[in-house]
């Protein structure tokens, strides 16, 4: 199975693959670090948060949900999830 594509627009928010929500709303801001949230509309098991400075980290999907707190100074550029087996099963790039 080839993993989807996901561009992220107003309209990718609600279909299949990866949907990407930085956190505004949180009570208690911090100073360096911002929160965010998703949702994974497919079976995965991490996703993978690629940076525009060419690093990258890991994030547990959890019923199909996933948290993390990243530096305010980092740019996402792209977000992959992977199932439990490694496969790449959705992907999201920002534009």
């Amino acid at each position: 199975m080839s993993p989807e594509r996901v561009v992220e627009s107003a309209p990718a928010r609600v279909r299949a693959g990866v949907t990407w929500l930085p956190t505004t709303s949180w009570d208690i801001s911090h100073p360096s670090l911002y929160t965010v949230d998703g949702r994974v509309n497919v079976d995965a098991a991490t996703i993978q948060v690629n940076f525009a400075d060419g690093s990258n980290i890991r994030l547990p999907v959890v019923e199909g949900l996933f948290l993390g707190s990243l530096d305010r100074k980092v740019e996402v550029t792209q977000v992959t999830a992977y199932d439990k087996d490694g496969n790449q099963v959705a992907q999201m790039t920002r534009p």
